[in-house]
């Protein structure tokens, strides 16, 4: 499976290149989660588990969409805010036809495109 990973401030602008790499199925753990990229967050990150297995179980070929970081931060003054970055994802789906092997497997993950 390939992952490429694009955050987005508050207003859904992107920054920096993102991040790109390979996630080997064989040894993959049951939890798709990606930290958020605040350094000052707390508590933040982007958890796609429920959206990965929601498109396996329906057997959709594409899914697609946004997640807000749930986390927080201290401004300068002490004040809390909401860290609120965002996570754009595409998740491409390929299902194996042959019922000897695992009923699914996951081709390629594309997260950083815009959800439409």
């Amino acid at each position: 499976m390939k992952v490429r990973l694009a955050y987005c401030n508050p207003e859904g602008t992107t920054r920096g290149q993102g991040i790109k790499y390979d996630v080997n199925l064989d040894v993959a753990r049951s939890v798709f989660s990606f930290n958020c990229p605040n350094a000052e967050c707390i508590g933040g990150d982007f958890d796609l588990s429920d959206e990965l297995a929601k498109a396996v179980r329906l057997r959709q070929k594409l899914a697609e969409g946004e997640k807000s970081c749930q986390g927080w931060y201290r401004r300068a003054t002490s004040e809390k805010a909401d860290c609120r970055k965002l996570l754009r994802y595409t998740l491409a789906i390929e299902y194996n036809r042959t019922p000897a092997k695992k009923a699914v497997a996951v081709k390629r993950l594309t997260v950083g495109k815009s959800a439409r």
